[in-house]
């Protein structure tokens, strides 16, 4: 799915501004929760979930996709 895809489906929950679901995106992709990559389909940057598990350490300050 693409940001601008994402940030339409949300519709008025969406943010005031679709960069903020890019930089929400690339966030995740940091973290490893997402891979990012480019569709020839779509002609588009695309977004798909590779961790459907998040483990969050408050002690540690680490997020680990699982």
């Amino acid at each position: 799915m693409s940001a601008s895809e994402l940030y339409q489906s949300l519709g008025k929950d969406a943010p005031s501004y679709r960069q903020s679901v890019n930089k929400a995106l690339e966030i995740l992709k940091d973290a490893e929760l997402v891979e990012k990559y480019y569709s020839e389909e779509k002609k588009a940057i695309c977004y798909n979930v590779i961790s459907k598990q998040i483990v969050i350490s408050l002690l540690e300050m680490e997020v680990e996709g699982k």
